[in-house]
């Protein structure tokens, strides 16, 4: 394509044509979209600087249409590429809100531990209040019937002694 670029500028026409065929010929052999619009153009280039308008105009609308094609992949390609995006963008959304929810159940399952910890500690401090309260009132008890018993005791001997005496 460049030989026949340098063949145009020096105005060698005819000569400029068969390295354009020749390299549309082969960017359509390799599938190059781009090689194949820029020969189309330069062949409609080369036609109406040899006079050939029909030639020209039919490789022009060639061109044309390769051209939209192209940009058309390009805006296809761009909106693929931003939809990509996007859904990368909206993952990722949903992964940070999968985490925050991760966390938050982290820690609600964390205040709970301590929450049942909390708990268990009050029971058996409960449990511990109430034993000694039971052994406190067990002690007081058996003291008391202790006391009476002996109380009985001195009366009974009182009344003895009293007995006695009155004897």
């Amino acid at each position: 394509m460049d030989i026949g670029n340098a063949c145009l500028k020096a105005g060698k026409f005819s000569e400029g044509l068969n390295y354009f065929v020749r390299a549309l010929a082969i960017a359509k052999k390799i599938n190059q979209p781009e090689r194949i619009r820029d020969s189309y153009q330069n062949l409609a280039v080369v036609y109406s600087q040899l006079n050939e308008f029909k030639q020209a105009y039919e490789y022009q609308v060639a061109y044309s249409r390769v051209k939209d094609s192209l940009v058309d992949g390009e805006a296809n390609k761009a909106i693929h590429d931003m939809k990509e995006k996007h859904n990368a963008e909206k993952k990722d959304q949903e992964i940070e809100l999968l985490n925050r929810k991760k966390a938050l159940v982290d820690l609600e399952n964390k205040n709970n531990k301590i929450e049942i910890e909390h708990q268990r500690s009050q029971r058996y401090f409960l449990i511990a209040g109430c034993i000694s309260i039971l052994l406190i009132t067990l002690y007081i008890f058996t003291r008391f019937r202790s006391s009476q018993k002996k109380k009985k005791m001195i009366e009974t001997h009182k009344l003895v002694l009293e007995e006695k005496n009155h004897e």
